[in-house]
């Protein structure tokens, strides 16, 4: 038997939505929030979300899909959510699902509040109805509010549990009776601390401007409330190690808003004290801005790009420091270990020549695969690059690590040890001295030194293209230049993608992916899966003209590092 609370879950999943105003609910939500996720808004930006939803309809891909999905040829097909008509029908004003616990209630809680809509509620009610049947069912007031508890027999459920109720707009569900309780006391006018007056909600989505999704994490309250439960595992060295780490890392929140032209994101993460971490503190908010040197590498085919600095010697020296806090673990140099357990020298091979910065270009996408043994293409097409004080040394050190990496794949490959380990292949490109490394059959690596970066590709053709683009007049694509010019000066981190064409790269892979899923689900009724896969490829399609480029990056000041990112769309 289908669960009746997965039906809920994915009936007030689709309430998530809102008026736009500034969240409201969050000043009725426990203050012990770890995590927070919520949506307002979404009912204005109906115009915009139609011509997707009339595509999806007139396509009929819900039907299909339930089809493709069964568990047996000719079998109730499970359920899938409808983005169509039924899907506006059920936007409400606004939802948040949290996740609290603290050090006296440690048990986390998860807890979903929702304004909906009279045609939202009504579908509520009706699931709600098929809920009570799933258990025992105990009703309770809190002042003038009524709540059931329905104590679950259910297999599928996510909790033993759910307190829910139902007044004015409101829909209240929590896997906790005492959260359920507290939020109806704030409804109901109680003055007590809430998400809404939670100090690290303030510092990150409180300060920020309204969206239509919100994001709240706080790493630090997690670990205070999780250190409790460590303590006399005979790991008590590296539980405050940990919990000091996090109290460093601070708090995370986001907001997401649809724009006239597509999506803006602001993530804001507020580090705590650096007394807590002082070596975590500066590994996340030192480092010089980036350059565009990488971009120098860049072909006109590329689908994106990013770049970033990073103290990675740094975060080594930090790991090693943490794991070397601990006395019961026992290591006391991690550079050892590595040593006699692979036999390879952490500081020589890679540590030693590394600058700081990073790059990523983005070419192709891993093929699909059935067999999790084809290891084809696995990676996709792309290239990394690190920047090399030591340009000689950092060819040492690769090659160093690619002869390991090759063995280690011979063994695994061939574990009798009948067969011999190829060799790599030299070969020159735009005067540039590049080994190809074979792992398997269909999969072979490229390593390259050029212009003062370590380059790793995941295919030879990868690699050509970056060296034969390499100091061309070609420069970015005309979808990647124009985003280049929205990321301010002094940014530690950036990546421009061309999302059009990433997604119409992609859609092929999606679509054989989403065959191979639905052949799980059991006895395969291949006419339902080729007939579904053929409309997702058309939505896909039609989905993939309308978007543009994306841009991200993030700066740093002070305790703040602060990300912004726009994604275009010709809605």
């Amino acid at each position: 038997m289908r669960s009746h609370v997965t039906k809920l879950l994915l009936t007030l999943a689709l309430v998530l939505g809102g008026a736009s105003l500034a969240a409201d609910l969050p000043r009725f939500l426990p203050s012990e929030t770890l995590f927070a996720f919520g949506v307002e808004g979404l009912s204005a930006h109906e115009a915009k979300a139609r011509p997707f939803i009339d595509e999806w309809e007139r396509l009929d891909l819900t039907a299909l899909l339930e089809a493709a999905f069964a568990e047996e040829v000719g079998e109730e097909a499970p359920d899938v959510p409808d983005i169509g008509a039924g899907f506006l029908d059920l936007l409400g004003r606004e939802a948040w699902l949290t996740v609290s616990a603290s050090q006296f209630n440690p048990l986390p809680a998860v807890t979903l509040m929702a304004r909906v809509t009279p045609d939202g509620m009504a579908a509520v009610q009706r699931l709600l109805a098929d809920l009570d049947a799933e258990g025992e069912v105990t009703e309770m007031t809190e002042g003038g509010v009524t709540f059931r508890v329905v104590m679950l027999d259910d297999e599928d459920a996510l909790a033993p549990a759910i307190a829910y109720a139902t007044f004015d707009d409101v829909v209240l569900a929590s896997s906790n009776p005492d959260v359920t309780r507290g939020v109806l006391r704030r409804y109901q006018g109680a003055q007590e601390p809430s998400l809404a007056t939670n100090s690290g909600y303030l510092a990150t989505v409180g300060a920020l401007r309204s969206g239509n999704t919100y994001t709240f994490l706080d790493l630090a309250a997690a670990a205070d409330v999780a250190a409790p439960f460590a303590a006399g595992t005979g790991f008590d060295a590296l539980v405050e190690r940990v919990s000091a780490a996090a109290d460093t890392a601070g708090v995370w929140g986001t907001t997401s808003t649809i724009t006239d032209d597509g999506f803006e994101t602001v993530a804001v993460r507020v580090l705590g004290s650096p007394s807590g971490d002082p070596r975590l503190y500066g590994l996340l908010t030192g480092g010089d801005p980036v350059s565009d040197r990488v971009l120098a590498f860049v072909p006109p085919t590329a689908l994106g790009v990013t770049v970033a600095t990073a103290d990675l010697p740094g975060w080594w020296a930090w790991l090693e420091d943490v794991v070397a806090s601990e006395p019961a673990i026992g290591i006391t140099d991690l550079d050892q270990v590595v040593m006699d357990s692979v036999g390879l020298d952490t500081q020589r091979t890679l540590f030693g020549w590394m600058g700081d910065e990073f790059g990523t270009i983005t070419l192709g996408f891993g093929q699909a695969s059935a067999m999790p043994t084809d290891l084809t293409n696995p990676l996709g097409e792309s290239v990394y690059l690190v920047e090399a004080t030591d340009e000689a040394a950092a060819a040492a050190g690769l090659n160093e690590l690619f002869t390991l990496a090759t063995g280690f794949a011979s063994m695994m490959m061939d574990p009798m040890g009948e067969g011999a380990m190829v060799e790599p292949a030299q070969r020159q490109v735009a005067g540039v001295d590049v080994t190809d490394w074979q792992l398997a059959d269909g999969f072979t690596l490229s390593i390259a030194v050029a212009d003062g970066y370590a380059l790793i590709a995941t295919t030879p053709e990868a690699m050509d293209a970056v060296l034969g683009a390499r100091g061309g007049a070609a420069g970015l694509s005309a979808a990647l230049a124009p985003l280049r010019g929205r990321v301010p000066q002094g940014a530690r981190s950036f990546t421009l993608s061309d999302d059009r064409a990433a997604l119409g790269f992609a859609t092929e892979t999606l679509v054989e992916q989403f065959g191979m899923m639905s052949g799980l689900s059991g006895d395969v009724d291949f006419e339902a899966v080729e007939a579904a896969s053929a409309a997702l490829a058309e939505f896909l399609a039609f989905a993939t003209e309308r978007f543009g480029g994306s841009v991200s990056y993030s700066t740093v000041d002070g305790p703040v590092v602060r990300s912004e990112g726009f994604s275009f769309v010709e809605w």
